[in-house]
């Protein structure tokens, strides 16, 4: 029956029901990864609140105790999950860099598109490490250093695109945030998809977001 009512669903683009999509699925090589890529649906559909061990090995198919395994508790799990994310993120960010032969202002508006990028298609993660609270940096102290590594990023962004003429230099605390401010402000924006009833389309977003990057980097030049 339920084959059936997928079929249906998928050749007429309806949106999959919620029984549906709760159904307990056969989990297919590793517990811990099912486990997190589960939460991440759970956290998409219900919201940070709503995520407990117990409903993530329910919709495995998999014993209560089972995803013990891997994490201790709802908290551990949750910071593995923020750490992939912020891990990721990293990996974006620096996608297409070249601070070696590039110009200052392409790597400029390039990581921060990588920025907006992140936001649009890792957009569970995205909303998890910077909307949501997180467990204590005090307890599981690789959330602040994989934290501090992103803005460390944004840092030497701030430093090898030319903001601050000399390498030597430290950078100003506030160019930094200044900078992180305004991408993550505009990137929350276009993922939000808010902006549809505007009738603004994808590739006018991402044009748009380019010139008010570039434009920023003109004003801190």
């Amino acid at each position: 029956m339920y084959l059936y009512l997928y079929l249906y669903l998928y050749l007429y683009q309806l949106p999959t029901p919620y029984y549906l999509r709760s159904m307990p699925r056969k989990v297919n090589g590793s517990l811990r990864e099912a486990c997190i890529e589960e939460s991440l649906a759970i956290i998409a559909e219900r919201g940070i609140k709503n995520l407990s061990i117990r409903e993530v090995a329910r919709r495995l198919g998999v014993s209560h105790g089972a995803p013990y395994r891997h994490f201790d508790n709802r908290e551990a799990l949750i910071a593995e999950i923020a750490l992939e994310g912020m891990r990721l993120l990293e990996a974006y960010l620096m996608r297409g860099i070249d601070y070696e032969g590039g110009s200052g202002k392409e790597n400029f508006v390039r990581f921060c598109q990588n920025y907006i990028a992140f936001a649009q298609e890792q957009h569970d993660y995205f909303q998890l490490i910077l909307w949501s609270d997180l467990p204590s940096a005090q307890e599981y102290p690789s959330l602040k250093s994989e934290a501090n590594q992103i803005y460390l990023l944004f840092n030497r962004l701030v430093h090898e695109s030319g903001i601050i003429p000399d390498p030597t230099s430290t950078a100003d605390p506030g160019l930094t945030l200044q900078v992180l401010g305004t991408v993550h402000g505009l990137a929350s924006l276009i993922a939000s998809k808010k902006l549809a009833v505007l009738d603004y389309k994808k590739d006018q977003l991402e044009q748009h977001a380019g010139q008010i990057i570039a434009s920023l980097y003109d004003a801190l030049i």
